[in-house]
């Protein structure tokens, strides 16, 4: 199983509750715990664990509850790319802030004229 943002959410509790946490909002820690735990018991699957952990490091400042900066850090985004960084911590600001997040007209893909355009497109966006 892959683990959901409830699962999350609880085993984040459960960490704060037995005094293996006291941080809600060091979501990279509690990711990596919930692997290691997962790969003891093998009952959960996390691909992706250190990009996920990359992007719960870029939240640690932001006040959300775990289970959706869990739901932000499944976000398939480049984490060594600073501009995806930046589009990410704007589309949570703008979140947090009770914004209608959505990408800056500069930053929407313009409509292919022609098949090889059209390839070209799909090779970029296809990360």
């Amino acid at each position: 199983l892959i683990p959901t943002a409830s699962h999350i959410g609880l085993f984040n509790d459960l960490l704060m509750k037995y005094g293996s946490s006291h941080d809600e909002n060091e979501l990279h820690k509690t990711i990596r715990q919930f692997s290691e735990m997962a790969t003891l018991q093998g009952d959960f699957f996390l691909c992706r664990k250190k990009s996920m952990e990359d992007v719960a490091r870029w939240l640690i400042e932001i006040p959300l509850p775990a289970p959706e900066k869990f739901m932000l850090a499944l976000s398939p985004i480049n984490e060594g790319c600073q501009r995806s960084k930046n589009v990410l911590m704007r589309y949570v600001q703008k979140y947090v802030n009770g914004e209608v997040p959505g990408l800056h007209r500069t930053m929407r893909p313009k409509a292919a004229t022609s098949f090889d355009h059209l390839t070209n497109l799909c090779n970029i966006y296809q990360e």
